[in-house]
C-alpha cells in the first residue's frame, strides 16, 4: 500500500518470487490479493533459490480491492 497523498510505501506483501507481473483483488469480499510471478529468463541458480517463481499467490489482506473490468478488445 501507498501513501496517495506522500508517495510513502506504507506496507508491502513479501512472495517467495523475485518477478511479480500483476496483482488484482478477488474473492467473495474482494479481501484477497491474487498475485502472479514469473520465471522466464532466471538463471538455473536464481530458480533454486526461488523454486515457487513463476507461481500464483494469494494472500487475505484487511484491505478491500475493487471489482475490475475486463478488456473486450
Amino acid at each position: 500500500r501507498w501513501n496517495p497523498a506522500t508517495g510513502e510505501k506504507l506496507e508491502g506483501i513479501p512472495v517467495p518470487a523475485l518477478n511479480v507481473t500483476c496483482c488484482v483483488f478477488g474473492g467473495k469480499d474482494m479481501n484477497e490479493l491474487f498475485i502472479t510471478t514469473a520465471r522466464k529468463d532466471m538463471s538455473e541458480e536464481k530458480l533454486q533459490e526461488y523454486p515457487q517463481a513463476g507461481g500464483l499467490f494469494k494472500v487475505k489482506t484487511n484491505v478491500r480491492g475493487c471489482e475490475s473490468f475486463p478488456f473486450k478488445g
